[in-house]
């Protein structure tokens, strides 16, 4: 990661100093941002550097096996929430989430807004979203049709 250039000094002399704090390196996670900042807001009077350190978040993703998988061995398996949470290396939150949906799942119940989990209601969320583009096309046609009818009609008179 590239520094950022040298500073003014502090009597405006047109010294490039740098502060004797920190060196720019990444954090031994590597994982993060750094980012400068100073004492003062006017360049030319800034006299430190300071490093802090902000974390970008990440998303962990999983793939919908990997869901039913951990979920089942809660529902199926016996396991215990906070021991297949360990098991699967994922929180206890997303864990929780996975297992009312599949059991929902096998219940019947469509998910709205995530991806369903088993193979059965993968489909219908799959012939769902078929059917509602299908509407959509059919909304463009009449309105297409009805367009042209009132064309023809108007140069008929």
């Amino acid at each position: 990661m590239n520094a950022p250039p040298p500073l003014v000094g502090e009597a405006g002399r047109g010294e490039r100093t740098r502060s004797a704090g920190p060196s720019p390196t990444l954090p031994a996670s590597g994982k993060g941002v750094l980012m400068w900042s100073s004492d003062f807001g006017h360049p030319k009077e800034r006299s430190t550097l300071q490093m802090t350190e902000v974390f970008k978040m990440t998303r962990k993703s999983y793939t919908t096996d990997f869901k039913r998988e951990a979920a089942s061995l809660v529902l199926d398996q016996g396991y215990s929430v906070r021991t297949a949470c360990e098991a699967m290396d994922v929180g206890h939150t997303a864990m929780r989430r996975w297992v009312n949906q599949l059991r929902q799942e096998r219940e019947g119940i469509t998910p709205e807004k995530s991806k369903a989990l088993t193979p059965e209601q993968q489909r219908i969320q799959e012939l769902e979203a078929r059917l509602r583009k299908v509407e959509r096309e059919k909304e463009i046609l009449k309105k297409a049709t009805a367009l042209l009818m009132s064309d023809s009609l108007g140069n008929a008179s």
